[in-house]
């Protein structure tokens, strides 16, 4: 178990290859940048080592794996070609805003 960052998070996303019952852990503030270091983990099934982690890094629970995968097609939806920033503006605002970004 190891950290990535937010970008290598959001690259799995456009993959279609996230798993449903994980959720975005990022450090705490919470900072939507690509170098953000960020994890992927199922919030029902945590290990001890994996709850130390979190403690540890001072990692938050922030998105369920479905907002995210709803973030990034809303995205698409708009912009055929969105790119790795829009995409993190995106997702910040709908942390923010509990809504969807429209890009402009």
């Amino acid at each position: 178990m190891q950290l990535h960052t937010l970008a290598d998070i959001l690259n799995l996303a456009l993959t279609g290859a996230l798993d449903m019952k994980k959720a975005l852990y990022t450090v705490d503030p919470v900072q939507w940048k690509l170098e953000t270091p960020a994890i992927l983990l199922d919030p029902e099934a945590l290990t001890i080592e994996e709850i130390g982690m979190l403690e540890t890094k001072n990692l938050q629970r922030r998105l369920n794996a479905d907002q995210l995968l709803e973030i990034i097609a809303n995205a698409k939806l708009q912009r055929e070609n969105v790119t790795m920033a829009q995409l993190i503006e995106a997702v910040s605002h709908y942390y923010e805003h509990d809504a969807f970004l429209r890009l402009t």
